[in-house]
């Protein structure tokens, strides 16, 4: 089965600080961020991790975005399994951004999808 990629459009809401560190793999960096849809009723919110390793690193630690920017990202939806500090097996699910665009003109924004049966 294919990789699937999808997009989520809106204002940046949230920046959390950068996390970076150095592992046996080498640095790596990491930016959460929060996204809001731009629609007046039932917003979508969505948070987004920005990882980047090795030469890429510098794309998260320099994260050159700020709040209340228009956004499109493009992300992957992902699952991490780890040994938690009691030896159980344990997971989280993230959000994971590959691609962030800004948006110059709003109107270029996606309009979404109104599916409510009411």
């Amino acid at each position: 089965m294919e990789k699937q990629n999808y997009t989520f459009a809106g204002i940046i809401t949230e920046i959390k600080p950068v996390r970076s560190g150095n592992t046996q793999r080498g640095d790596w960096a990491n930016v959460t961020f929060e996204v809001t849809e731009q629609i007046e009723s039932y917003p979508q919110i969505a948070q987004f991790d920005f990882f980047k390793n090795g030469d890429n690193v510098k794309y998260a630690s320099n994260f050159n975005f700020k709040v209340g920017e228009l956004v499109i990202v493009h992300f992957n939806l992902g699952k991490i399994e780890y040994t938690n500090k009691q030896g159980e097996a344990a997971s989280f699910y993230k959000n994971n951004a590959w691609k962030i665009e800004k948006v110059e003109q709003p109107e270029l924004m996606p309009e979404p999808q109104d599916d409510l049966p009411f």
